[in-house]
């Protein structure tokens, strides 16, 4: 059974942490901590997507500025080439190009907007979930149910 990125949003939810460009580093570290999240999406003018601040971001922002970041705005360290899937990407699709290109976040978008934000954990989550139901439906046919 194909899954495609829409199966993944209509389970875990459409919600997407964003903050302003322009806003502090520790401003987005508080929202990433507080929800408990590994990345969160800047936006600019409405709701277009200016880029994307990851843990790794952080952390290379803490080395780089040997740790002085209360001053540091996301813009000076968010990456800014970002690749964002579609809502009827493959799943399969979607974890190659994630392995590929080495990320761990992506943003969903849709003619709408951004339509959700998935992880390469929600992939990996989906896809077991999927083998796990194929195993089962495998093991009752071959037990004869």
């Amino acid at each position: 059974m194909k899954i495609i990125v829409n199966d993944i949003l209509k389970k875990k939810g459409t919600e997407v942490f964003k903050i302003k460009a322009g806003s502090s580093l520790m401003e987005a570290v508080k929202i990433m901590r507080t929800n408990k999240i590994g990345a969160i999406l800047v936006t600019g003018r409405g709701e277009s997507i200016e880029g994307i601040l990851t843990e790794r971001d952080v952390m290379r922002a803490v080395d780089e500025y040997n740790g002085a970041v209360a001053d540091v705005k996301v813009d000076d360290i968010m990456t800014k080439n970002i690749i964002v899937a579609v809502p009827d990407d493959d799943v399969q699709y979607l974890m190659g190009i994630m392995t590929k290109n080495r990320i761990r976040h992506i943003p969903v978008v849709s003619k709408e907007g951004i339509a959700g934000f998935v992880s390469i954990g929600d992939l990996v989550k989906s896809k077991l979930e999927d083998m796990e139901f194929e195993n089962r439906l495998l093991s009752e046919y071959i037990k004869g149910g």
